[in-house]
């Protein structure tokens, strides 16, 4: 995992996943679905299920991406409402998405591994257009997305 900038481990994915949370892992649908319910939370659990299939499917690890990374407590919440999934990393909270992505691939590009953006913006600059799965805020992560998401992943 990333702490304070540094990779805490020898292994390094051979498959990432840039993942943001708005319109991804919820959606308007979801708001508009869980209206009035208690307890429910900001996170579709079938949009998570959808990102499980693809990690089960590409033995991907997830950085994430979202403007919840400055969370100070995102990998216990992140472990919460994912369903077991577990971060590997956090891009740099102090950046945009796109500096804080060009960072990352200016420390690690080097490696050998494959990624996709996973994202309902498109706020990384257009040198990474070929990677960005762009998903929807109206229904976030569907699971007509999945088999695209992890054909570009085992054959990127």
């Amino acid at each position: 995992m990333l702490n304070n900038g540094k990779i805490k481990t020898n292994w390094f994915p051979k498959k990432i996943i840039f993942l943001d949370i708005d319109g991804v892992l919820n959606s308007k649908d979801w708001y508009f679905c869980r209206k009035g319910k208690k307890g429910k939370g900001n996170i579709d659990p079938a949009a998570v299920r959808n990102l499980k299939s693809i990690i089960k499917k590409t033995d991907a690890s997830i950085v994430l991406s979202s403007s919840w990374r400055t969370m100070s407590d995102i990998f216990e919440q992140f472990r919460n409402f994912g369903q077991g999934l577990e971060l590997y990393a956090i891009l740099n909270p102090l950046k945009n998405k796109g500096e804080a992505l060009d960072e990352w691939m200016e420390t690690y590009g080097k490696l050998n591994f494959s990624y996709i953006i996973i994202d309902d913006d498109n706020e990384y600059g257009d040198k990474y257009d070929d990677a960005l799965f762009q998903t929807d805020y109206e229904h976030g992560l569907v699971k007509r997305h999945i088999e695209k998401i992890v054909e570009e992943l085992n054959n990127g």
